[in-house]
């Protein structure tokens, strides 16, 4: 992964794209006819031209290549393709919606239910001022407790 631009270097980019739109203005020449010996797409040399983009260090190479025969890369530099590759399109994580977990939890039988509804019902008994959530709870515990 590379590493993130400092503010100098990112306007260094920045010029140097500025000064090639300028000198394709005054020499007359395509954009296509750059972009093509950029080995990229003319929409992408506009907005590297334009400033929405920052250029590569190897673009800005090239730009100053081109601009002024005296700068030569290094003899040892990676020999470009002619053509632009697309990057891949990333694809997006989907949010999914939290849900429950299923119950593995096997059915009560019939005397087991039974002893719940005794048990659940004592208890409402002696706690009469109990709500209905809490009652629903005891329920619950009490299945999950046998069933387990």
């Amino acid at each position: 992964m590379a590493k993130a631009l400092t503010i100098k270097e990112r306007a260094g980019r920045h010029r140097i794209m500025a000064q090639l739109r300028s000198w394709i203005a005054k020499h007359e020449l395509e954009r296509k006819d750059i972009a093509f010996q950029f080995g990229i797409t003319p929409g992408h040399l506009r907005t590297l031209l334009n400033s929405n983009r920052t250029a590569s260090e190897d673009q800005c190479q090239r730009a100053l290549v081109m601009m002024d025969s005296r700068f030569k890369p290094h003899p040892k530099a990676p020999n470009f393709p002619k053509v632009a590759k697309p990057l891949p399109k990333k694809k997006k994580k989907v949010k999914r919606k939290a849900t429950r977990k299923p119950n593995n939890l096997r059915p009560l039988t019939k005397a087991e239910g039974k002893f719940v509804k005794e048990v659940a019902e004592s208890w409402l008994k002696v706690n009469k001022n109990a709500s209905s959530d809490e009652y629903i709870e005891i329920v619950r515990a009490l299945g999950i407790g046998i069933r387990s």
